[in-house]
């Protein structure tokens, strides 16, 4: 019997999910921390923040101080769709700031998670948010 005969090989490949790990995409609260690669100092009690539901493909999100909800659909593993959004419209003291953040959710296309990082991407996969898990 030769050697290449007596040698086994195995190859294993391993699927993963990029929207689960210790923190998943769905399910988790994400804290915005950044938009259009500037950083969102977060003031008071009500930060900007969004969390998907799988159960029912539907996210709630908080804009300062208007609420948004919406759906969600994951085509692939790695891109990200937003749609139906809608927010209530209080007047709050950064209205161009809570405008930007539902118009990024609408534009967003893709996204990566890294440990406690979630980074949405739009069109060219710029990057238009990177949030961080809520503890």
């Amino acid at each position: 019997m030769d050697l290449n005969s007596r040698i086994a090989t195995t190859t294993v490949i391993q699927k993963v999910n990029p929207a689960i790990g210790k923190y998943p995409l769905a399910g988790t609260k994400w804290k915005l921390v950044s938009l259009n690669k500037k950083k969102v100092d977060q003031k008071g009690k009500n930060v900007y923040y969004i969390k998907l539901n799988s159960k029912d493909g539907r996210f709630v999100a908080l804009s300062g101080c208007n609420n948004i909800i919406g759906k969600f659909v994951m085509p692939s593993a790695a891109t990200l769709t937003f749609s139906g959004i809608v927010s209530n419209k209080m007047d709050c003291a950064d209205v161009e700031m809570e405008s930007y953040f539902s118009s990024m959710l609408a534009q967003t296309n893709s996204y990566k998670l890294d440990k406690e990082t979630l980074t949405l991407f739009g069109e060219d996969k710029k990057e238009m948010a990177k949030f961080v898990v809520v503890k």
